[in-house]
């Protein structure tokens, strides 16, 4: 099976992005993808090693794609992201378009592509219009209540929770820092209540809570977050502050409706920190054990932690169990055989069905 990827990167990211020091599109490529962000390549390498022949396709990183037409193409002169990146699938000529930003092409668009590929997607965020999410014939979620929803759009969805790539697992490492979070802070209609709890930890811990990410700018000038900052870590400078913390603390946006839902989960105890996130329906059948704490308040919370920073015996057993489970059973090679299989009998369906 033929499978071209198409994911978006966050414009931040990419602006720091240092000039290319190659004319070699693949080189170019394998280099943004080695930098660990977001979902990088952990789909397309996983799939290759299940024997299938699978690209990434990066819509939004204007100076890439013109690479690519630099050598595969004529000219970019007056062509859209959306436009570049459909003539690249038509180059390709895939069996299926796998969708990582379902909101990047228009329904038009979408509809051109479900004519002539299979067209899926993975979707753990706010979904796009209707008309867009009515165009796909196979969605996965990490969202346990999306498969029921996307039903009545007329879309199969299977749940698909989100993973860590062992690629990514740093070396072992002093573990300099107690207390890390990663991420954005500070929206309001999505990040309200779990920026207050970040707030709390702050208050509690001081500078030995360490925040990197974004969304400064969205804080009062008397949160103590503010004392917390330390820049962005994006990629695989991220896994390293996952690598050197002893506790890592997870929140989420009101859209996960109080499911465990962030590849933080995966990503900071796939590196070996003990991770804390918010008391949920799923969480002991993510992590059963006890392997990733949970809380049910900020006050809570910062107990937890107090205990666990004083306690380094039981911290370092709990996040060794917490690592283990996340290395054997939520890892990409796992995921990725479901997304085969289920994309083979989509594709076995679509051709009968023609």
């Amino acid at each position: 099976m033929k499978i071209a990827i198409v994911d978006t990167l966050y414009p931040e990211f990419l602006s720091t992005w240092p000039p290319f020091e190659t004319l070699s599109y693949n080189a170019e490529l394998r280099k943004l993808m080695s930098a660990g962000f977001g979902t990088f390549d952990a789909y397309s390498h996983w799939l290759r090693g299940l024997g299938h022949e699978a690209i990434d396709l990066i819509g939004n990183f204007d100076a890439l794609q013109k690479l690519w037409f630099s050598r595969y193409a004529n000219t970019v002169t007056g062509k859209s992201q959306q436009e570049m990146v459909l003539y690249q699938i038509e180059t390709f000529e895939p069996d299926c378009v796998f969708m990582q930003d379902l909101s990047f092409f228009d329904p038009q668009q979408l509809q051109l592509l479900a004519s002539q590929y299979l067209l899926a997607g993975q979707t753990s965020c706010r979904l796009p219009d209707t008309d867009s999410v009515s165009k796909f014939q196979i969605l996965f979620s990490s969202f346990p209540f999306y498969p029921e929803l996307l039903r009545t759009y007329g879309v199969r969805c299977e749940y698909l929770p989100l993973a860590f790539d062992p690629r990514m697992t740093p070396m072992e490492t002093e573990r300099d820092i107690d207390i890390s979070f990663v991420g954005g802070v500070g929206a309001a209609s999505h990040w309200r209540q779990g920026t207050e709890t970040l707030e709390s930890v702050a208050a509690a811990f001081g500078e030995r809570f360490n925040w990197f990410g974004y969304g400064l700018e969205n804080l009062s000038e008397g949160s103590p977050l503010r004392i917390c900052y330390r820049g962005n870590a994006w990629g695989r400078q991220q896994y390293a502050v996952y690598g050197r913390s002893k506790c890592v603390v997870n929140r989420h946006g009101e859209i996960a409706r109080g499911y465990t839902n962030t590849l933080r989960v995966y990503e900071a105890s796939g590196c070996g920190a003990m991770v804390f996130t918010e008391e949920s329906p799923n969480l002991k059948t993510l992590f059963p054990g006890g392997c990733v704490q949970p809380y049910d308040s900020a006050e809570d919370l910062c107990e937890r932690l107090h205990y666990a920073l004083s306690h380094d015996g039981i911290r370092e057993m709990i996040a060794r169990s917490g690592q283990k489970h996340t290395l054997a059973v939520h890892n990409y090679a796992v995921r990725m055989r479901t997304v085969s299989d289920v994309l083979q009998e989509c594709l076995q369906a679509r051709t009968v069905s023609r």
